[in-house]
């Protein structure tokens, strides 16, 4: 009975809301599994940092998804929400 409490407080624990680029990282390394990415987390770092830099991950992460893993498509987006576009 030594694990009840611990399942306790871990269902206490409140929700994490997904941000965007974890969506737009699931989608890319998860969902496309794109060799440009790794793993999940420099797909994460990666995004951060653009979005720091002011780019549109919201408008990147919507055109990815249409994109439907289609390599072309990703590089246009890419091209599209780049930071500085």
């Amino acid at each position: 009975m030594r694990f009840l409490p611990l399942c306790l407080f871990v269902a206490c624990l409140p929700e994490v809301e997904e941000t965007t680029c974890d969506q737009l990282c699931e989608e890319l390394v998860m969902t496309c599994e794109y060799a440009a990415f790794p793993d999940f987390q420099s797909c994460q770092k990666g995004c951060l940092y653009d979005e720091e830099q002011g780019a549109n991950t919201d408008g990147m992460l919507r055109c990815v998804s249409e994109a439907e893993c289609s390599t072309f498509d990703v590089l246009e987006c890419e091209h599209q929400y780049e930071v500085g576009e």
